[in-house]
């Protein structure tokens, strides 16, 4: 049943009853009011779960809530208004919000599902009270079918053999589920095979009979897993013209010179005939004459070619044009072998003179050769063979003759003659070397041989085997001949040498006296020598004899060595020279020394020189020793010395005397700098000794005595000692008493950290510390820093110091640290507040932020989290100051969606189809609200779309009454005050379409069409 529109004026009429009957109701409200009222917000059921949509007329149809506020209390004919609001969730439009049972239309969610909560207000009863309740409604998330789309390329038609593309991935899931996808072709047509998988598939386009083409329906399928959806594609087939067929008839094989025929009786065109021919040949060596030919009729003759060394097959093209399409041909070849009809060609056949190598003759070797023009070398047969022996002084007759592969047969002959004319081969001995016996030399023996490979032969020497041959080098020629007179001549050396070394004859030792320390001036006869060539000789020795030999034992060597070099076998004998002669040793003077302690003196002389004639200068030995301890008084001093060869000189002797003239030695301290122990000055203690060399420790007298108290200045100690002997010592030191002591310091305060104030750091007060001195007392303190400064960020050493009156001072130090870390304070600047609301498209321009800090003073800041889109935003300023401390403030804003109103009609909603012709134009009429404000402009509109779908069965219809004229076309009706979208419906009777409008915001309305 339909339900026809009420018209502008009956709207009115219904208004004015409704505002007559409120205010009947309000002047009513407290006549009828109870007696005892009590204001009650109740909203029954609480907490619900509804899915996001349901199936309404086989259409998937956003769900309606109801909200439910009947139980509250006073009821609206007992004076009581009721407000409803959103508090949280995804932005809904309550239709009437001040009803007790408003309602909305469940949001799109996520497969999380979302929480909307909302709030009741119920006012009235006297005096005015007020009663709140809150309620959630848990919207579950429900599949959506996912939505088949696609494209062909090429569209709209195809050609024969070529490539076709179905795309379907511009098919879509509405909760964005992944999906599957099959294409299948539909009956009817020449199948085709679909390769590939997925959304995209592509066949070859299949040939069609001349002239007309056809038509190819693909359905693709898509699943979201649980539900699916279906759209088909048409694919047009055009017709292509085929090109021609071309054959040929050609002999497998011919000789050379042999008449050639080529034919294409067999080539064809199955469309409109063939238009022209061209032969040619595509490869081959032998290359066949073409050029006197006509090579454009359907046959040609030509003469076969001589073949040639590298091939012996010709191959042959056709190409055929046919008279449709221009352009399109076809080819075809084929292959001649040309047969071999040449026999072979000899070389290398010459007469041949060859050199006997026995009394029979000579083997002779030769290799004749044939080559043919098709098989290249081939065998060849010779008689007598290569390898036979051929007789002396003769000449004989070779017959040879080649067969190629084909039995083509050649003959040929030659000569071959044999002679000697080779010398004999000769032998001699290599060349000799023999050892001289005599002064003339030595007698040398040899043997010489020869060979001849044909007759008798006879060897000459000369010198002959057996003669003398002098000492040196001697030339022998030898010469033999055959019996043809072909000679041999060759020659060796003899050499005869000497190499037999003379000898020495023995030589006995030799002793000598030195006579320096050198040794001895020695000489002596050298030994004989004896020698097979050269005769007696004398031996050259060394050292040789009249040199100056060392002591002791020394070995003289004799050699020798002949006019041929030949070194004898060394001699040897020996030279001894010794020494057996005394030192003399120098005369000394007494010596006197100071006694250094009670047991004398160490002294220290010089020892008395010695002379030898061998060892020369040296040192006698005395005792006692030089260095020693002597006594006090006399000491005799004996002194002795030794040469090398162990001869002893005569001792000689010589006094020692020591005495005693030297006082005490006293120990004074240094200078004594003692430190004030109060301001009489100090006490202070000293020790002075006194040694003497001889007596020991002797006693000493100060004055002032060790102990005393010194005044602050110097003081001069005097002391002297005396020993057994009488002699005395004096000596004095100083005693200066001073103030260097600083005072001491106390109570310094421990390190100190401060929060910084400003840019210049922090004031910081402390409390100052107290000093005493041992001279002077209770002293001042200074602080730098001083307590109460400003001290910088960073940490300052505060130096506390104290001097006393003599300038001596002391310090003591602490940290003051001041440190930034508070961070800085945000200040958002902007229109958008915490917990604002704004429609889409109505939100104000990003916020900025300032900062201040207490150091850095203003600092950058920025801000994040902008958007508008729709939803709940959260946006957050930070600043870091120069120290790094960060802050960071936040606030939340939301943007909602617009209020989507229609399709009007005559376009019905909630999933009926509406049924119109097919290629009519219908006024899709809706509006957009922001809140309560209407928006006009076009551009609100993002997109308008429509898509194939398959119908449901059970599906309501209904037919449109009103259609448009003119193309698909989107406008603003400022009469009717509503959009209108002129929607051009395709030409396809039988189909159904989904038309979708969506707003720049993501709301969208549906519509379903059934085209007739």
């Amino acid at each position: 049943m339909k339900v026809s529109p009420v018209k502008e004026g009956e709207i009115m009429k219904v208004k004015s009853l409704f505002v007559s009957i409120l205010v009947l109701l309000l002047f009513a409200a407290p006549a009828m009011a109870d007696p005892v009222c009590t204001a009650t917000a109740k909203i029954n059921p609480d907490n619900q779960t509804v899915p996001e949509a349901g199936m309404v007329n086989g259409v998937m149809t956003p769900t309606t809530v109801t909200l439910n506020g009947q139980a509250s209390d006073p009821k609206p004919n007992k004076g009581g208004t009721y407000s409803w609001v959103q508090l949280s969730g995804p932005a809904v439009t309550l239709i009437n919000p001040t009803d007790t049972k408003p309602t909305f239309s469940a949001p799109s969610v996520g497969p999380a599902g979302a929480t909307l909560t909302f709030q009741l207000t119920v006012t009235g009863c006297t005096p005015m009270q007020t009663s709140t309740a809150t309620t959630t409604v848990n919207v579950t998330n429900v599949n959506s079918a996912p939505v088949a789309s696609a494209t062909v390329s090429p569209y709209p038609f195809a050609l024969e053999g070529e490539m076709v593309t179905l795309d379907g991935r511009s098919s879509f899931d509405p909760d964005n589920d992944a999906l599957t996808y099959l294409w299948t072709q539909l009956p009817g047509g020449t199948p085709v095979a679909l390769s590939g998988s997925g959304a995209v598939v592509t066949f070859i386009a299949p040939n069609d009979a001349y002239p007309s083409g056809e038509s190819l329906t693909f359905r693709l399928t898509v699943s979201d897993g649980a539900l699916s959806s279906s759209t088909d594609k048409i694919v047009n087939i055009t017709w292509v013209n085929d090109p021609p067929h071309a054959a040929i008839v050609c002999p497998l094989s011919v000789n050379e010179g042999e008449l050639v025929n080529l034919n294409s009786t067999g080539s064809s065109d199955s469309d409109n005939g063939i238009a022209s021919y061209a032969w040619s040949q595509t490869l081959g060596v032998p290359n066949a004459d073409l050029s006197a030919i006509d090579l454009t009729t359907p046959a040609i003759s030509f003469m076969a070619p001589q073949l040639g060394p590298t091939y012996d097959t010709m191959f042959f093209k056709l190409i055929v044009t046919d008279n449709g399409t221009p352009g399109l041909q076809d080819s075809a070849e084929c292959s001649i072998k040309v047969l071999d009809v040449t026999p072979p060609e000899f070389s290398g056949i010459d007469d041949i003179t060859a050199e006997a190598s026995s009394a029979s003759g000579a083997t002779v070797t030769f290799t004749p050769t044939a080559n043919d023009a098709v098989d290249g070398d081939v065998t060849v047969t010779c008689g007598p063979i290569s390898g036979s022996t051929f007789v002396l002084d003769a000449t004989t007759t070779v017959n040879c003759s080649a067969a190629d592969l084909k039995g083509n047969t050649a003959n040929i002959s030659f000569t071959v003659t044999v002679q000697d004319t080779t010398k004999p081969s000769l032998t001699l001995p290599a060349d000799i070397t023999a050892e001289a016996t005599s002064a003339a030399g030595a007698v040398v023996t040899f043997t010489a041989a020869a060979t001849d490979a044909v007759g008798p032969i006879t060897i000459e020497c000369v010198p002959v085997s057996g003669a003398t041959f002098a000492l040196g080098t001697s030339s022998v020629t030898c010469t033999a001949t055959d019996g043809h007179s072909n000679s041999t001549s060759g020659s060796f050396s003899v050499t005869v040498q000497d190499t037999t070394p003379p000898v020495i004859a023995a030589h006995g030792d030799e002793i000598a006296e030195a006579t320096g320390p050198s040794g001895a001036v020695v000489t002596y006869t050298s030994p004989t020598t004896a020698d097979a060539v050269d005769g007696i000789g004398t031996a050259t020795c060394a050292p040789a004899s009249g040199s100056t030999f060392a002591l002791g034992d020394t070995t003289v060597t004799c050699n020798a060595t002949d006019k041929a070099g030949n070194a004898a076998i060394p001699t040897t004998f020996k030279v001894t020279v010794k020494d057996t002669t005394p030192p003399v040793i120098a005369a000394h003077g007494d010596e006197t020394a100071e006694a250094t302690g009670p047991s004398g003196a160490v002294v220290n002389y010089t020892s008395p020189a010695t002379s030898d004639a061998v060892d020369g200068a040296g040192t006698a030995t005395c005792l006692p020793a030089s260095g020693g301890t002597f006594a006090l008084g006399k000491t005799t001093v004996t002194c002795n010395a030794t040469d090398a060869a162990n001869n002893k000189a005569i001792a000689t002797t010589f006094a020692v005397h020591v005495v005693d003239t030297t006082p005490p030695a006293l120990s004074l301290p240094s200078p004594i700098t003692a430190e004030a122990t109060g301001p009489s000055g100090a006490a202070v203690s000293f020790t002075v000794t006194a040694v003497d060399l001889v007596s020991g420790n002797v006693t000493v007298t100060c004055t002032p005595a060790s102990g005393s108290t010194f005044a602050l200045g110097t003081t001069t100690v005097k002391c002297n000692a005396s020993d057994a002997a009488g002699n005395i010592a004096n000596g004095s030191f100083t005693v200066t008493v001073v103030d260097t002591t600083p005072p001491t310091i106390s109570s310094v305060p421990a390190n100190i950290t401060a929060e910084a104030t400003g840019p210049s750091g922090a004031p910081v007060t402390y409390t100052n510390p107290t000093a005493t001195d041992l001279v002077d007392g209770v002293v001042a303190v200074s602080c730098v820093p001083g307590s109460g400064s400003t001290f910088a960020l960073g940490t300052t050493i505060v130096t506390c110091s104290a001097s006393d009156t003599r300038g001596n001072t002391a310090a003591k130090s602490f940290t003051v640290k001041v440190q930034d870390t508070t961070p800085p304070t945000i200040t958002f600047v902007g229109s958008i507040g915490a917990g604002d609301s704004f429609y889409f498209g109505s939100v104000p321009a990003a916020p900025t932020c300032t900062a201040s800090d207490l150091v850095s003073g203003s600092v950058s800041c920025s801000v994040s989290g902008y958007s508008t889109l729709v939803g709940s935003h959260t946006l957050t300023a930070t600043a870091t100051d120069g120290a790094g401390n960060t802050a960071t403030s936040a606030r939340t804003y939301t943007v909602m969606s617009w209020t989507l109103n229609g399709f009007y009609q005559p376009v019905d909603m909630n999933g009926v189809y509406n049924m119109v012709k097919n290629g009519s134009t219908v006024p899709l009429k809706f509006e957009v609200f922001a809140g309560s404000t209407e928006l006009m402009d076009i551009t609100v509109v993002k997109s308008l779309t429509y898509a194939q779908t398959t119908s449901d069965a059970n599906a309501i219809t209904d037919d449109i009454e009103t259609v448009a004229t003119g193309g698909t076309v989107l406008r603003y009706d400022t009469t009717a005050g509503q959009y209108i979208y002129n929607w051009k419906t395709p030409s396809t009777a039988g189909k159904c379409y989904r038309v979708t409008m969506t707003t720049q915001d993501g709301s969208s309305r549906i519509a379903f069409f059934k085209l007739k």
